[in-house]
């Protein structure tokens, strides 16, 4: 069963092409994932690639351009095949100078590959409910699920729907953004989605990730045949 390894930390800038998170204390291990919800502060900017540097692969999953919140959501994704240590740096390319806000999740007992799998994606203007919408059918029962959102206003706070957990909610780049997940046990189709304490319009994404249980390989069934 998938498992949650903690928020590996943030990343906030302003006014750069390129931004360095630095790894913290503990690292992560090989055979962890790392999933990434983060946000450009214009709809203009797009996310050219992060890498690290032991050389890992990341995947950006999918993207979000904001319609009533000025901003460019992503989800990214990847297994750490060679592990992370203390100091070392994920690096994050943009296609212009602009502003970031980032949260790096910990995950294991993950997929070894084809782990992510669904996506939804939603506009909300001016309620106090927000929701990513529901993604198509999840391959699998084991998976995690990462919604992140961002709206307009640096006061409204968040409350997560009862089955999710919140991992990092904060103001960056003027605006308001959380990132949440949760570990589900049965296919279906999901979304991320919440509150906040007065109306704001938001841009609300959500990703599923496939568990561990995607690597099993049934045993081999042995026919004897007869002549």
């Amino acid at each position: 069963m998938s498992a949650f390894e903690g928020v590996l930390g943030t990343l906030d800038g302003s006014f750069a092409s390129s931004y360095n998170f630095t790894v913290p204390a503990g690292g992560v291990p090989a055979g962890n994932h790392l999933m990434i919800g983060l946000f450009l502060n214009s709809t203009a900017a797009n996310l050219n690639s992060v890498t690290d540097s032991r050389g890992n692969t990341y995947v950006i999953d999918n993207d979000f351009v904001g319609t009533f919140v000025a901003v460019h959501l992503y989800s990214v994704s990847a297994r750490i095949a060679t592990a992370l240590l203390e100091n070392d740096t994920i690096t994050f390319t943009l296609s212009q100078v602009e502003g970031i806000a980032a949260t790096l999740l910990e995950f294991s007992a993950m997929a070894t590959s084809a782990f992510f799998d669904q996506f939804a994606e939603a506009h909300v203007t001016f309620s106090t409910s927000h929701s990513s919408g529901l993604t198509p059918q999840t391959a699998q029962a084991d998976e995690v699920c990462v919604g992140f959102h961002v709206w307009d206003d640096e006061v409204q706070t968040w409350t997560p729907h009862a089955s999710y957990t919140e991992d990092n909610e904060r103001t960056a780049q003027g605006q308001r953004c959380v990132t949440q997940h949760k570990i589900v046990a049965a296919t279906g189709q999901y979304e991320s989605n919440g509150t906040t304490s007065a109306s704001v319009a938001s841009e609300n994404i959500v990703a599923t990730y496939k568990g561990a249980t995607a690597d099993v390989i049934l045993p081999h069934t042995w026919r004897t045949h007869y002549t």
